[in-house]
């Protein structure tokens, strides 16, 4: 003979777990968090303050350069400039 199960009356579901806040192991790791960052604090100034001095130097070695090009250009142009005068056009013709 066969028996065919029956239903159970009562039928189980699953349900969520409620997990309680353990208040001393949450204010350990907020303590070590703020720890950290304020750990963190000086090394953040010292590399901005170094970011920034690299920046500046970038930009004083860029002017430096360009002042130097343009002190090339002018001097050149005062070579070319005495070349081209009016009166050494006059004075060579004579």
């Amino acid at each position: 003979m066969a028996h065919i199960a029956s239903e159970p009356l009562r039928r189980w579901r699953n349900s969520q777990l409620h997990r309680e806040v353990d208040a001393d192991r949450a204010r350990w790791v907020s303590r070590v968090v703020l720890a950290a960052i304020i750990a963190a604090l000086p090394f953040a100034a010292y590399l901005l303050q170094t970011m920034s001095y690299v920046q500046t130097r970038y930009a004083i070695e860029g002017l430096r350069v360009r002042e130097e090009h343009l002190v090339e250009s002018e001097r050149r142009y005062r070579i070319e400039g005495k070349e081209y005068r009016p009166e050494t056009l006059i004075q060579a013709h004579f």
